[in-house]
């Protein structure tokens, strides 16, 4: 049975969904496949970033990935690392594939402006 973890107002934004437009957020190798064992996959693009279409400092984040220990530890460090601030979370796991979906704010909007950079790290992560 597929575990779920949900905070309140965790991913509620009516507008989820719209791409992050300033970091195109096609970041995604896929490379982590293999790890999960048999008939496991994660999405071609384990890493996106979504934007809020009515507040330019809160982004919705989604990390598949195999899971293993220390995952959302060194998600969170990351993100934190970067000024990101988690407001909530929903985590999923089945079949040892984890869907990590993050409500992100940061105090400004141009904290957003390397969200490449740390999706790539993020990247990075899933594939170890």
């Amino acid at each position: 049975h597929p575990s779920t973890h949900r905070h309140p107002s965790a991913m509620d934004d009516p507008n989820r969904g719209k791409l992050w437009d300033a970091a195109a957020m096609a970041v995604g190798t896929g490379q982590a496949s293999g790890k999960g064992g048999p008939g496991r996959t994660l999405p071609a693009q384990p890493v996106r970033l979504f934007k809020s279409g009515e507040d330019p400092c809160v982004g919705q984040l989604q990390v598949y990935s195999f899971d293993h220990v220390g995952l959302l530890f060194r998600i969170c460090e990351l993100l934190t690392s970067h000024g990101i601030d988690i407001c909530s979370a929903e985590i999923q796991t089945e079949d040892g594939v984890v869907c990590n979906c993050f409500e992100l704010r940061t105090s400004r909007p141009s904290d957003f402006a390397d969200a490449l950079e740390w999706c790539r790290e993020l990247e990075e992560v899933v594939a170890s």
